[in-house]
């Protein structure tokens, strides 16, 4: 699929540069519907690169977070077992006095502990926001991968530079004939006007 979308890019290229006529062709009028076709890659680019950021910062602060829950839970663990061996009668009081509570390692577990759930509660509530992104982007995503997202991301940044090149060199007709034969600008709502 990148190959064809990146092939009919080149080709279109091509005949664009093949066929540069320093006249120009058409009025603006006749490519209204390319600016806005640009103006909407340009919109979607910003929203897609937006949601891959947050998608890297998911992972970031997910690793952060197992790496975290590990931690404290190998500390809840000896916590626990030093509990039961006190209940036991095979630690004193005063040892586990002074592991736990003389050190503050006791508080400072707890606070740890506080702090973790805190962050969690705050990852989750930029998942909720990730996915609602998502959610609004999903008839462009579909079952894109993130690498698929970005190749799209790519082919929508050349197909805009050739666009704009064209509306610079008041190519207008040139423009509206690579917008109307461009898959991608079919996708993001461009139709002959």
């Amino acid at each position: 699929m990148r190959f064809q979308r990146f092939s009919a890019l080149i080709v279109l290229t091509l005949l664009t540069v093949g066929c540069q006529n320093h006249t120009p062709q058409g009025t603006p009028a006749d490519a209204k519907g390319v600016r806005q076709l640009i103006a909407t890659l340009d919109a979607y680019q910003q929203r897609f690169r937006h949601l891959m950021e947050m998608r890297s910062q998911i992972r970031k602060q997910r690793a952060d977070l197992d790496r975290r829950k590990a931690q404290l839970a190998q500390v809840d663990r000896e916590l626990h077992a030093d509990q039961a061996r006190l209940a036991k009668g095979a630690m004193t009081r005063q040892a586990y006095d002074h592991k736990w509570k003389d050190t503050n390692k006791a508080q400072q577990h707890a606070r740890a502990l506080k702090a973790f759930q805190a962050d969690v509660a705050r990852y989750n509530k930029f998942i909720g926001r990730f996915n609602h992104t998502a959610k609004a982007l999903a008839g462009h995503i579909g079952k894109r991968t993130p690498a698929d997202v970005d190749e799209l991301m790519q082919d929508m940044g050349a197909l805009r530079q050739i666009l704009q090149s064209e509306l610079d060199a008041k190519q207008y007709v040139k423009a509206s004939y690579v917008a109307q034969h461009s898959a991608i600008a079919a996708e993001f709502g461009y139709h002959q006007q």
